[in-house]
C-alpha cells in the first residue's frame, strides 16, 4: 500500500506541473526567442537530472559511459527532443496555448501510424477509429469549430 500511495502523489505532482506548462512556454516565449527556451530549458532539466542521480548515488554512472555511448546519445537528443522542441516551441510562439498543446499531444497518434508503417505493427479497425476521433478533435480545437480557417495556419502544420 505504502508504493502506491507514493505513485499516486508523484503522479499528482507530474498532473499539476504539467498542466501548466503550456502556459509556462508561453510566457517564457514573451521575452525569449525559441532557441534561448530551449536553451535554458535543457540547462535546468541538465540541472534537475544531475540532482536525482546525486541523490539516488548514480552520478558517478555518467563517467563509466564510452566515448561511443557519449557522441550516439548526443546525435539522439539533437533528433529527439531538441528538434522536436523547436518546432513545438515554434508552435508555441505562433499560436495561443489552448490551440499548440492539443497539437502538442498528436506526437501518440503518430507514433502509432509510425509503428505501423516502419515497424510492422498490426493495423487495428478499432486503432483507425480512435485516429479519426482524435484527429477530428484536434482539428476542431485548431479552427475553433470552422472547420475551415485556422488562426495561423504555420503554427499549426
Amino acid at each position: 500500500m505504502k508504493d502506491s500511495t507514493g505513485s499516486y502523489l508523484l503522479l499528482s505532482v507530474v498532473i499539476l506541473l504539467w498542466s501548466g506548462v503550456a502556459s509556462a512556454f508561453k510566457i517564457a516565449l514573451r521575452t525569449l526567442g525559441v532557441f534561448q527556451v530551449l536553451f535554458y530549458s535543457t540547462i535546468i532539466s541538465c540541472i534537475v537530472l544531475f540532482l536525482v542521480l546525486s541523490v539516488q548515488g548514480r552520478f558517478k554512472l555518467l563517467f563509466k559511459q564510452s566515448f561511443k555511448n557519449i557522441i550516439f546519445s548526443a546525435f539522439l537528443g539533437l533528433l529527439n527532443p531538441m528538434l522536436y522542441y523547436i518546432v513545438l516551441f515554434a508552435a508555441y510562439h505562433k499560436l495561443p496555448a489552448q490551440e499548440a498543446q492539443p497539437l502538442n499531444y498528436t506526437w501518440a497518434i503518430f507514433l502509432y501510424i509510425l509503428s505501423v508503417l516502419l515497424l510492422k505493427q498490426r493495423f487495428r479497425f478499432r486503432c483507425l477509429l480512435a485516429l479519426l476521433i482524435s484527429f477530428s478533435g484536434v482539428i476542431i480545437i485548431s479552427t475553433k469549430g470552422t472547420f475551415v480557417t485556422f488562426s495561423n495556419f504555420a503554427g499549426d502544420l
